[in-house]
Formats: C-alpha cells, structure tokens, sequence
C-alpha cells in the first residue's frame, strides 16, 4: 500500500518545447525553470532567464533574472531545474 504524505512540494519542475503560432510567426524557444510558492525562474533554449517575485509580482511584470540582488537566487533555481530534468533539455547546460 502507498501512504500519501503531508509533505509540501518545494517547487514544481516546468519544461516546453519549441513551439511557433499556426501562421508561422514568433517562434517560441523550448524552455524549463522552477515555480515555488514565492518565485518563478525560466531560462529558455537560447539562455534568455526570467526570475519573478510573486510576492511583489503576482503578474509576471517585472524581471528580476538580471538584478545583481537576486544573483543568487537565480543561480540557486538554475541549478535545482538542471538537477531535477532528466534528460537536460537542449541548450540547458
């Protein structure tokens, strides 16, 4: 038998692949990254990272991958999302 814990997740691993629209334009590159409670991190197949503080914005509108304070948070995030996607998504490394 299984016993379901109580345990709360830690993040939730995400992965895409390259995808364009039905008429061909704006390709959208394959991606992965991490969602926690606080913090979505994405870095996209061409090595372009978003980091958003969900605490200071809900809606996804302020970057924060570049910000020198959060230089190691995203360090962080990018090295639990490579840990955790097995086969590493192409350009992921």
């Amino acid at each position: 038998t299984s016993t379901l814990s109580d345990e709360k997740r830690s993040g939730v691993l995400l992965e895409g692949r390259k995808w364009q629209r039905l008429d061909g334009s704006v390709p959208h590159p394959a991606y992965c990254g991490l969602r926690t409670d606080h913090f979505l991190f994405v870095r996209y197949g061409d090595g372009f990272e978003e980091l958003y503080d969900y605490r200071e914005d809900p809606f996804e509108a302020r970057n924060r991958a570049s910000d020198p304070v959060h230089a190691e948070r995203v360090r962080s995030m990018r090295l639990r999302t490579l840990e955790g996607l097995v086969p590493k998504p192409p350009g992921f490394s």
